[in-house]
């Protein structure tokens, strides 16, 4: 038999009729005042008993204590009492490592929201832009398909160049990922939890953490059993005239090999279905070219198509005598659009005129090995990473060189680079139609050692960080 000792009183039964008629009637009958009649006085009203059977069933001992049987306590109560109070009887922890150390979330005294695996899932979150919904202090700027800026606290640099540093660092698991101009925007498939860090970070995280820091954990292999899924989601067109369809399948296998060794391999691809046309126009202010005339194969619709596919592969080891692991890793992405989002409203509900075609393709791969070890006074974490990433993307840049004209005649055209005029040439219009490329490459080195310990009295922290970073950059106007 299961009971609660309210204090300074005798047990009360689960199966006591009366207990659970109370219940019941505080769950339909809000505004009552029921005095329970024993017990502490100051807990008469349904209000303070809901509280105090809230802070039971957390196993909070300052009110009732619950010595067994939480499950029947759960049956006690009905499905509308917990509804009418908002209750959750969950126990679940989750266990972060924002601060370099495994720690409960509850004990962090710093601002940091995880969002874990069961909750990703039910808000369906597949990209960074799915998930920044969920923390208020962080925002998303996605003005490209796949990449985009990630910010915290309206601390931000600026979203559409690609120098400048990053304001907030991001990590896949131990590894930093933060690259300068533009976010990789890493699939949200087969994630433990996102740790959210707002503010600025200091030596912990280092680089790009000014404004935060997101942190990505992947599940790790299991090596205690086999276990493989499929999800598979389809997205239909709604409209008239149809739009591209839009699908998303990814898979996941654990497969234990020994009793201390397994390896997890995850893989994904999807497709974004295009909505935006591009359609028939002249050129902007002069209107002296018209698309079909220069380039007819740029005009089409849905031209605004994603793509990404991807997969990550995790061996691990456990250490013999369990003081320790080894964990592997390779994850590799492409992401792949046709062209941008944005359209002219002036032209036409999801409509465009351009003359050239915006495609953009992203390519990056992360090979890790984090090897962890109790020396008994500490333990201790060796992170080390090679990350590599390609981007290519083609920009119309008729627009942009039709009002620049303004400034590409006398002395300025003679000198000036950016009037896209012949040598020596100096209209008093510039209607160029044109386009230009960018091939950007990026690949980091890093290496991390770290000690820490926690104790009653002493919680600290030791590391030293390494990183070399190589990024360049060939920019073509044509």
């Amino acid at each position: 038999m299961t009971s609660l000792i309210l204090k300074n009183s005798k047990p009360i039964s689960l199966e006591d009729e009366s207990f659970r008629s109370n219940l019941l009637n505080i769950a339909s009958r809000i505004d009552n005042v029921i005095p329970l009649g024993r017990g502490d006085p100051d807990f008469h009203t349904p209000q303070h008993i809901v509280e105090a059977a809230k802070k039971a069933l957390d196993d909070n001992l300052h009110h009732y204590t619950v010595p067994s049987g939480v499950e029947e306590l759960r049956e006690a109560i009905s499905e509308n009492f917990k509804k009418k109070f908002n209750l959750n009887y969950s126990k679940e922890e989750i266990i972060v490592t924002a601060t370099k150390k495994a720690q409960s979330l509850q004990s962090i005294a710093g601002t940091v929201q995880a969002i874990a695996e069961t909750d990703l899932k039910k808000a369906q979150v597949v990209n960074m832009e799915d998930y920044a919904k969920l923390i208020p202090s962080m925002s998303y700027i996605n003005y490209t398909p796949g990449t985009g800026k990630v910010y915290f606290r309206g601390i931000a640099d600026d979203n559409g160049t690609f120098i400048s540093e990053e304001s907030t660092a991001i990590y896949l698991d131990e590894q930093p990922v933060t690259q300068s101009g533009m976010a990789p925007d890493i699939r949200i498939v087969d994630i433990n939890r996102i740790e959210a860090l707002s503010g600025p970070q200091g030596s912990l995280y280092g680089s790009s953490a000014q404004s935060g820091t997101i942190r990505i954990i992947p599940n790790k292999p299991d090596t205690s059993e086999f276990a493989a899924s499929v999800d598979v989601t389809m997205r239909m067109s709604a409209v008239n005239p149809r739009n591209e369809d839009s699908w998303d399948v990814s898979g996941v296998v654990n497969v234990p090999i020994s009793d201390n060794f397994a390896i997890r391999v995850v893989g994904f691809t999807a497709e974004d279905g295009g909505f935006v046309d591009n359609i028939e126009g002249l050129s902007p202010r002069f209107g002296l070219n018209k698309n079909t005339d220069i380039n007819p194969g740029a005009v089409r619709e849905d031209v605004n198509t994603f793509k990404t596919t991807g997969g990550r592969v995790y061996a691990q080891w456990d250490l013999e005598d369990g003081s320790g692991s080894i964990l592997a890793g390779a994850a590799f992405q492409n992401n792949a659009s046709d062209g941008y989002s944005n359209f002219d409203p002036t032209v036409g509900d999801l409509q465009k005129i351009a003359f050239y075609d915006e495609p953009r393709d992203d390519d990056w791969t992360q090979l890790s090995l984090t090897v962890e070890k109790d020396l008994g006074w500490a333990k201790l974490i060796s992170a080390t990473s090679y990350f590599d990433r390609d981007i290519f993307y083609q920009q119309d840049r008729t627009t942009y060189s039709s009002y620049f004209g303004s400034f590409c005649y006398g002395y300025y055209a003679y000198v000036s680079r950016y009037c896209f005029q012949p040598a020596g040439v100096h209209y008093s219009y510039n209607d160029v139609p044109g386009w230009q490329d960018l091939f950007q490459w990026n690949s980091a080195k890093t290496q991390e050692f770290r000690l820490s310990n926690q104790s009653d009295d002493l919680d600290w922290v030791f590391g030293l960080f390494y990183q070399e970073r190589e990024e360049g950059w060939d920019f073509h106007t044509m």
